[in-house]
């Protein structure tokens, strides 16, 4: 006997089969193999082979599902399987010598039955080497054959008819990466129990996948592009959830009855008219942004003569100048308003964009209605096919740039709708770039049909012509990345309403947006590492955008990831082409988080990091400065950390400070100082501590703080004001744009919803820090801001009579018409805007100089409802 047999034959006595047991007379099911998990992918299909006896296992109780199986394992599971053969066998599945390694052993009756029927052959020196580990290439012809799958003609490849023979069985396994790639165990039965039983949402590649899969390898990371509709096709049907339920959705406008809506200009409401020159200022403030330079959108704007303010769906312009003229001049609506829901805006110049969702019934394609595409298909037959409804609400993204020359009457210039949900957007120069998200179609892309080239590649239109975003080629693809979802982003030139929208698509979702002048950057959540991947773990995945806002123009360039997740904008960076990105590792609450700090080189590479700080608390603020980096962690206490990212091969820790409570938003003073907004703490009494049995804080009021880091490596809380107690919030604590800072005139606002306890409920021994305060005040809190004196209170300006909140309120306080938003100064006046007022006022004695309510807005609060 040779070696060669020896190592077969070995091999058998390890691995437990029935020699006589075949499809019709399966074994008693036993248990479960012992190394194989209800939650593995090949579960289901191993443990159906199980119960219908065709494998047992080895010896020691396991399957071994993912080591490989060689052609001797294969060809018996194969035939005990395929009731095909079986019946094709006059004298059952018997032989032996029928190749020179294939004399008397377990596996001869095997082959030789398979080599009699034509399912198998040997190799040309007339060999069948049993021993051999199989491939996929020659698994699909032995199953195809072996199961009588129907074939279609020869391919590009020997193997091409027989993988998609098992394609069109959903066999394939979405594990199957290479054609000359080995097969496992798992995979061997996922093959099996697919064309026997075909089970339901199973996960599945196929031929064209598996193609991109090997052209993925050899790009070694690099990003490719998709080879055609079809190859885009198979990718989508790989990564689509089959648990959705989502019907066709095209683009085109139309009313909820399904009637289209016709493009039409929006319209000014009946406004006062001011025949006096308009008062023009260039000296005004500017939304507070994170990058100097590049702007980011909001629901308030000015260009020093009129403010613009997103009240509803509908944008109203107040004529701002004087303030003894104070009045509403235009209000801004659209033609689709009722569906139509504005969520931010830019004003530059003459120029005003506002960005919003459009909700309404989507309506399949109809005759006459595209345009010949990338892929040099026409598309726009007018065929419904049977499995798409005739309409399907859906969310389109839609921006409006308007002409506002003339305050008192807007001008529609341009309506550009994108399919897909909007997500953030920047503006530099003369270029807002939009970054969206876009998920496939189920039902289209796994109807039996080939999808229409519109159904696969997200649409855009202007004035409802919907040409496709990119050609099928030119959406782009990731090695390694698995989703159904586009990732756009376009750039619109707003000062030419007839520039072209430069636009790429890329296969992954949005997440956190951050841009600097030069490239933007977008932070995606990757939820695929949580499920079941060997590389399982918290990451963050981030696409990387050049910019050219001259050209108008946007190019992909390509990803990088980190582990664990982000907080916000704030938490990333660029500095001389390098990426710095902070993130949060782990659950603060069962004390296995940690934070870090990484970064990146220009081509989204590793270069330097620092892990493991603060173990078992998460982040609440970070902020980026040139060559250091500012971050706060919080369980208890505030750690304030200052970090040397200057060399961004080895950033380090300088410094840090412990304080109570915590900062929400980092703002810079100057080089050496820090202005932070968050929450003051308390401590839990010792019973609170003991019934929870975890070390925690109870939050307070509002906190102001000014960290001074001249010294880095002894930082500390130069002044601090608290604002309120438990329950007393601000919008800036949530969103930057809240804030008003004037850094040369040493003045900083931001609303307020001030809450504040009793007097004698803090005086009370007993009463827990745990206690809320009732609701008193809401309105911005203007503070003179300096290193000598800290935060000195100059006044506040609210748009609510003198104690309606306090009178209205109960244990809530929230949403009125009348919650002042926003704080900006036109020359010597602040100005203080809510969704239902704009009020002015003299910005050194804070004295009201005029008011006027937008018309129409109604009058809500919510003081009376209770959590």
């Amino acid at each position: 006997m040779s070696i060669r047999k020896i190592s077969v034959s070995l091999l058998a006595v390890s691995f437990l089969f029935s020699s006589s047991a075949s499809a019709l007379s399966p074994l008693p099911a036993v248990s479960s193999f012992s190394d194989i998990d209800s939650d593995h992918e090949n579960y289901e299909a191993v443990d159906y082979l199980r119960g219908e006896g065709i494998v047992e296992g080895y010896a020691d109780g396991t399957f071994q599902t993912d080591t490989s199986i060689n052609r001797a394992e294969f060809l018996k599971i194969m035939m005990e399987s395929s009731t095909f053969l079986q019946a094709k066998l006059e004298n059952g599945i018997e032989g032996e010598d029928c190749y020179p390694d294939v004399e008397d052993d377990w596996y001869a009756k095997y082959v030789c039955s398979a080599t009699e029927l034509g399912i198998v052959k040997g190799y040309p020196d007339g060999k069948f080497r049993p021993e051999r580990v199989i491939n996929f290439a020659e698994a699909s012809k032995i199953v195809a054959n072996g199961m009588n799958l129907k074939q279609d003609e020869e391919g590009e490849k020997w193997y091409e008819k027989f993988v998609v023979a098992l394609e069109s069985e959903n066999a394939v396994p979405k594990s199957i990466v290479s054609f000359d790639g080995d097969v496992t165990r798992g995979e061997m039965a996922e093959m099996i129990w697919r064309i026997r039983e075909n089970p339901e949402y199973v996960k599945s590649t196929n031929y064209i996948g598996i193609k991109r899969r090997e052209r993925a390898a050899k790009a070694d990371g690099a990003l490719i592009n998709f080879e055609s509709c079809v190859d885009l096709t198979a990718y989508l049907k790989e990564n689509s959830q089959p648990d959705y339920e989502m019907d066709y959705v095209m683009m085109e406008s139309t009313g909820v009855d399904g009637a289209s809506v016709p493009t039409s200009a929006p319209t000014a409401g009946v406004a006062m008219k001011s025949d006096e020159p308009l008062a023009i200022s260039d000296d005004f403030s500017t939304t507070n942004v994170q990058v100097e330079g590049v702007d980011e959108a909001d629901i308030v704007k000015t260009d020093g003569s009129y403010i613009y303010v997103l009240s509803g769906n509908t944008v109203r312009v107040v004529k701002a100048l004087p303030p003894s003229r104070l009045m509403e001049m235009d209000k801004v609506t659209f033609g689709d308003a009722d569906n139509f829901s504005p969520t931010d805006m830019y004003v530059d110049g003459d120029r005003l964009v506002v960005m919003g969702t459009f909700y309404g019934a989507i309506q399949p394609f109809v005759e006459g209605s595209a345009v010949s595409v990338g892929d040099g298909i026409s598309v726009g037959d007018g065929v419904v096919y049977p499995n798409y409804s005739p309409n399907y609400y859906s969310a389109l993204t839609v921006v409006y740039i308007f002409d506002v020359s003339d305050g008192a009457n807007a001008k529609e210039l341009r309506k550009v709708t994108f399919e897909g949900n909007y997500s953030s957007s920047r503006k530099i120069g003369d270029v807002v770039y939009v970054v969206m998200n876009n998920r496939d179609n189920f039902y289209s892309i796994m109807d039996e049909k080939v999808p229409s080239l519109e159904t696969l590649v997200p649409l855009y239109g202007e004035d409802m012509v919907q040409p496709v975003v990119d050609g099928c080629t030119d959406v782009k693809v990731i090695p390694g990345v698995e989703s159904n979802q586009y990732l756009i982003l376009a750039a619109i030139p707003v000062d030419d309403p007839n520039a072209e929208v430069d636009k790429e698509v890329v296969i992954g979702s949005t997440g956190t947006v951050y841009a600097s002048t030069e490239n933007l950057y977008v932070a995606e959540h990757d939820f695929a590492s949580w499920w079941g991947r060997i590389d399982s773990g918290e990451k963050t995945k981030i696409h990387k955008f050049e910019l050219d806002s001259d050209g108008g123009q946007v190019v992909y360039i390509g990803s990088g990831s980190v582990p664990g997740t982000i907080l916000n904008q704030f938490s990333m960076d660029e500095y001389k082409g390098d990426f710095r990105i902070a993130t949060t590792k782990g659950s603060l609450w069962d004390g296995t988080s940690d934070n870090n700090l990484y970064i990146l080189d220009e081509k989204l590479q590793p270069a330097g990091k620092i892990e493991g700080i603060a173990p078992g608390e998460k982040i609440y603020s970070v902020r980026f400065m040139g060559e250091r980096a500012y971050m706060v962690t919080f369980k208890k206490v505030d750690p304030f950390f200052v970090i040397d990212v200057a060399d961004p091969n080895n950033p380090r820790i300088l410094g840090k400070l412990k304080i109570p409570g915590y900062s929400d938003y980092l703002h810079p003073f100057d080089k050496d100082h820090i202005i932070g907004v968050g929450k003051d703490a308390a401590a839990p009494s010792e019973e609170e501590a003991g019934s929870r049995d975890i070390d925690f804080a109870w939050y307070q009021g509002m906190k102001l703080a000014m960290f001074d880091v001249t010294d880095v490596e002894n930082p500390v809380e130069l002044h601090k004001v608290v604002i309120g107690d438990r329950g007393t919030d601000s919008e800036l604590l949530h969103n930057h744009k809240a804030l008003y800072f004037d850094k040369e005139r040493g003045l900083m606002a931001f609303p307020v919803s001030l809450a504040e306890v009793p007097e004698d409920v803090k005086n009370d021994p007993n009463a827990s820090a745990s206690t809320y305060g009732d609701f008193v005040y809401q309105g911005a809190y203007v503070y003179d801001v300096s290193l000598e004196n800290g935060f000195e209170l100059r006044g506040k300006i609210t748009h609510y009579d003198e104690g309606e909140v306090a009178a209205k309120s109960g244990y809530y306080w929230g949403g009125g018409s009348r919650d002042v938003m926003r704080i900006l100064r036109i020359d010597d006046f602040l100005y203080t805007v809510s969704r239902g007022m704009v009020k002015a006022s003299d910005i050194d004695d804070l004295g009201e100089l005029n008011t006027v309510e937008l018309e129409g807005v109604e009058d809500t609060v919510w003081g009376d409802i209770g959590i």
